[in-house]
């Protein structure tokens, strides 16, 4: 069964300081127009699986 999303969550390590979490946006965007992109957090702890 294969379905349609209209919604990504990211949640990520980035921060803020630099344009990667630009960049994520730009390449769902270009992947999937249609979706909205929530932005959970980019504040977790680097490498912090248990977020």
């Amino acid at each position: 069964m294969t379905g349609r999303f209209d919604t990504v969550s990211f949640l990520s390590d980035f921060g803020h300081d630099d344009e990667f979490v630009g960049v994520v946006h730009s390449v769902i965007r270009s992947i999937a127009p249609q979706v909205s992109v929530i932005d959970v957090t980019h504040g977790i702890a680097p490498f912090d699986t248990r977020a």
